[in-house]
């Protein structure tokens, strides 16, 4: 099977995973998601990683394991808590769209570090994704939402932005770190330690809901979601990044798609989504030939 039919499925599998999990929270918590995420993610990669690491054994690199242990203390565990808050919040429809404008946020980053002002493509992107997000996040009747915050589109916003900061520190990264499987696996670990341990210093593990009826949405999102994390390494393995990157733009529509059809008691998804995630999807694309992968 091409890269090309294993993106469209790696795309399917993570609007899947935010329908699901806009499902879970009916009556889970993001703290809840984003724990069983962890938990399930760090599971797969080891299983994957583990067997590398003993073969490879004698020729790591300590320094950049180092470096991604660093990583993982803030993704994945703050930019999925912010991601799914957004979810749980705002829906899925309106709440990825947001997610998805990491890229730019990565290009600004790298810009400003490396104090190259950004080009005119990154600029029409900007603007792009800055009109998308107004006529996004504009106030519409008839949405179903726990709360009606404009405060709330700041999580999916947020998680962008810090998704964002990462992509840039993980791109220095992986020039120590050779395999993908174990620079993924050293910050699932660190993200589990430290989510874990943030849990019990701080009295949130209260917040950990193991109700039935969402635990099943949770487990298969977060099933989901590691699947995801699996097939993009094997995906990039076989197939060019410049053709892989730009079709993974395009995952808000598909979760728009899926919310229309399966969320229609828990949101409400208008031409203004569609409109709005197309504009920002547009962005991001000029993001994606920007960098010329």
């Amino acid at each position: 099977m091409s890269g090309f039919y294993l993106t469209f499925i790696l795309c399917l599998l993570s609007a899947s995973s935010r329908v699901l999990l806009k499902k879970g929270f009916a009556n889970a918590t993001p703290t809840t998601g984003t724990a069983v995420s962890i938990l399930i993610g760090f599971i797969f990669l080891a299983m994957i990683a583990i067997p590398k690491i003993i073969i490879n054994f004698h020729t790591l690199n300590y320094q950049g394991l180092l470096m991604f242990l660093g990583i993982g203390t803030i993704a994945p565990p703050l930019v999925r808590f912010l991601s799914y808050t957004g979810i749980d919040r705002i829906g899925a429809s309106r709440a990825d769209p947001l997610r998805s404008t990491q890229p730019i946020f990565a290009i600004i980053i790298g810009s400003l570090l490396m104090s190259e002002l950004p080009t005119w493509k990154v600029w029409l992107a900007t603007f792009f994704i800055i009109v998308g997000t107004y006529v996004l996040t504009r106030p519409r009747k008839g949405h179903i939402s726990k709360t009606e915050n404009k405060k709330d589109y700041l999580y999916p916003l947020g998680a962008a932005l810090v998704a964002g900061f990462i992509m840039v520190a993980r791109k220095y990264s992986m020039q120590f770190v050779l395999d993908p499987a174990i620079a993924a696996f050293t910050s699932a670990s660190s993200a589990l330690v430290v989510f874990g341990v943030y849990l019990l210093l701080t009295g949130k593990k209260q917040k950990i809901e193991l109700n039935k009826s969402s635990m099943k949405y949770l487990v298969i999102a977060g099933t989901l979601t590691a699947l995801t994390d699996v097939l993009d390494l094997f995906i990039l393995k076989i197939s060019e990044v410049k053709i892989v990157a730009p079709l993974l733009g395009t995952i808000p529509l598909f979760v728009i798609l899926l919310s229309s059809i399966f969320l229609k008691k828990e949101e409400v998804v208008s031409a203004k989504t569609w409109i709005g995630a197309t504009l920002i999807m547009v962005g991001v694309q000029f993001v994606f030939y920007e960098v010329k992968l």
